[in-house]
């Protein structure tokens, strides 16, 4: 299975689709899905490294002591399930990231598709 057929991305909706939602109620993820964890590893230093925070940082990986260890390693967030819900099943060493990204959406994007990450913009309402 290819990385690009593991995430199905919701359609993104904001204030400019829906004139009547307001766009301080939308936050925006960017998801990035890694094939190994050494390139995501490198993503969450540069994203680190551009200013992002450790807790708008957040990993998750099919196996449960692998994603600790990345999280404990690398000082960033585990609770990825509860922000998506229709979170994929991910193949053994796989390592995806959601970034809160704020207004520096375009940035994140950049970061996570430099280390060979699939990216994908997320759009959920707070």
């Amino acid at each position: 299975m290819q990385l690009k057929d593991t995430i199905n991305y919701p359609k993104t909706v904001g204030a400019k689709e829906n004139p009547r939602m307001d766009e301080s109620a939308v936050e925006t993820h960017v998801t990035g899905l890694f094939g190994d964890s050494s390139q995501a590893k490198q993503a969450v230093q540069d994203l680190k490294n551009a200013g992002f925070a450790e807790d708008r940082i957040a990993v998750a990986m099919q196996d449960r002591a692998a994603q600790e260890s990345f999280s404990a390693a690398n000082k960033v967030q585990t609770e990825i399930a509860e922000k998506v819900p229709s979170l994929p099943e991910l193949d053994a060493g796989q390592v995806l990231l959601l970034v809160d990204a704020a207004d520096q959406a375009a940035l994140a994007l950049e970061i996570i598709n430099r280390h060979r990450g699939v990216t994908g913009g997320v759009r959920m309402s707070s």
